[in-house]
């Protein structure tokens, strides 16, 4: 999922798709994240799914 790229834009929301593929296996994942009207905060949500694996993901980030 690092892979999955961000708002940049400030008072944008970024949806984004990725896949992968690791020994034998692919993974689907989706991540959606927005910066704040400031430009300062970046809000991220994602999520993946290879098989019978599910894993989720949240952060903030604070920029100066």
């Amino acid at each position: 999922m690092s892979s999955l790229p961000q708002a940049m834009t400030p008072g944008k929301t970024l949806m984004s798709l990725g896949v992968g593929h690791y020994a034998g296996y692919g993974a689907l994942a989706v991540g959606f994240s927005q910066r704040s009207e400031s430009g300062s905060w970046v809000y991220k949500v994602n999520g993946s799914f290879s098989g019978q694996k599910f894993n989720l993901g949240v952060g903030v980030g604070y920029e100066w």
